[in-house]
């Protein structure tokens, strides 16, 4: 399960709060904007395959690389997913702001607390 956090970010209207299994990647807070993270409740943070010591896994990001946009989401693995219109909004949504068609704030910004 996930948990929405940032409001008046790329694509975060859209982001979805209940998705599927997930696959995540190295991330760091500190050049990105997270816009949906895990519900580490939710996951067995002792198995062999959870690999992030810091219990923070980034579902949905945006950040400014360079003079572009990155954005970036693990939403969408099972193909059924693809089938959900708030997952089809979302991407639509974080690809244009990407492409500097949409306005958004990717200021990176620290771990809420919980």
């Amino acid at each position: 399960m996930g948990q929405k956090e940032s409001g008046h970010a790329p694509a975060r209207r859209a982001v979805p709060g209940v998705v599927g299994r997930r696959r995540f990647r190295n991330f760091s807070r500190e050049r990105v904007r997270v816009l949906m993270s895990l519900d580490v409740s939710t996951v067995d943070l002792n198995r062999k395959e959870v690999r992030r010591t810091d219990r923070d896994f980034a579902v949905t990001w945006a950040g400014n690389y360079g003079n572009g946009r990155v954005f970036y989401s693990s939403l969408g693995h099972p193909e059924a997913a693809w089938d959900g219109p708030d997952i089809q909004k979302m991407w639509i949504e974080g690809i244009s702001w990407a492409l500097g068609m949409d306005p958004g704030d990717a200021t990176p910004r620290p771990k809420q607390s919980d």
